[in-house]
């Protein structure tokens, strides 16, 4: 059996190959998927996906949570606006990681929840990384889901097998073990 290379941006191992037969086999960062069949990686267990989320959040919060907390105990007008600066300044924490996760997401695979749970989000065709422009908008999805609290439901309703959520169906992902 011969399989070709190529070396991720990283230069960290090999891209998604095919073999002589058409098989896919896949290195995204240090995940290596050698898929059974035409699927790229079994598909991640909800509490794998649900786990990660809140890790991701959890850190999220962290980041944020503190900057918030001296606006529910303001009592002028003066300590309201500079407890209001720090919430600002907290947003802005809360940006700058959720930009790193999801240029996470779009280079390596992962996100830290994701990375901690062992799972990864691929390209649903090569099984490589997604880049992230698809990463953003797999998350705007997901928030745009959450909105409507049917993100997590969006996974039970995938007829093909991949516990695909509406946000892997828009940007063409699987999430994996």
């Amino acid at each position: 059996m011969t399989l070709t290379t190529a070396p991720d941006d990283a230069g960290s191992g090999p891209l998604p190959v095919r073999d002589a037969t058409g098989s896919v086999t896949s290195k995204v960062s240090s995940y290596t998927m050698t898929p059974p069949g035409n699927a790229l990686g079994a598909p991640a267990s909800v509490g794998k996906r649900v786990g990660a989320r809140i890790i991701d959040l959890f850190l999220a919060n962290v980041v944020t949570v503190p900057f918030m907390m001296p606006i529910l105990t303001a009592e002028t007008v003066d300590e309201l606006g500079q407890a209001s600066a720090r919430a600002g300044l907290g947003s802005v924490l809360a940006l700058a990681l959720g930009l790193v996760q999801i240029w996470l997401v779009g280079s390596k695979g992962w996100s830290i929840g994701k990375k901690v749970m062992g799972i990864a989000v691929v390209d649903e065709a090569t099984g490589g990384t997604i880049g992230f422009g698809r990463a953003f908008l797999r998350e705007l999805v997901v928030g745009l889901l959450t909105a409507f609290l049917l993100n997590l439901i969006s996974i039970f309703l995938d007829k093909s097998g991949r516990k695909a959520g509406w946000q892997d169906k828009a940007v063409r992902t699987n999430v994996i073990d």
